[in-house]
């Protein structure tokens, strides 16, 4: 085992401790830019809103059935429209995946049985267009 000399040793120190001054320095720059930029929309913002004041505008009212909204209420819009936009995206996601399968799946099924007839749906698992009423 090699003994460091004290030269060496108090270089290595130096180093960390230049090492953790960066460290700190760029994560200062990170959030004080992310934060900085958020503070400073919201200071747009509140010129924006000054801007209003006193004036009757389709702004003001959508404020006003904004502010009238209770909590619970607010709840249940954000959930169901969460709830509407989460099932309309998994239902492209499964006709998507079904159209992607459907190629292999169907050259398996006539592999397998050659006489086998089609139930005659899109290849996004949808029916025809002409069998709907």
């Amino acid at each position: 085992m090699v003994k460091k000399a004290r030269g060496e040793k108090e270089a290595e120190a130096r180093l960390r401790l230049q090492v953790k001054i960066i460290d700190l320095l760029s994560t200062v720059v990170v959030y004080g830019s992310k934060y900085g930029a958020l503070a400073l929309i919201f200071y747009w913002m509140t010129d924006a809103l000054k801007a209003f004041a006193g004036q009757q505008t389709i702004a003001d009212l959508a404020f006003k059935f904004l502010a009238d909204i209770k909590m619970p209420q607010w709840l249940a819009y954000v959930f169901g429209v969460g709830g509407i936009g989460w099932a309309y995206a998994e239902r492209k996601l499964r006709q998507r995946t079904v159209a992607h399968m459907a190629s292999s799946k169907e050259e398996a099924e006539k592999r397998l049985d050659p006489g086998r007839t089609s139930s005659n749906l899109t290849a996004r698992g949808t029916s025809r267009p002409e069998d709907k009423p």
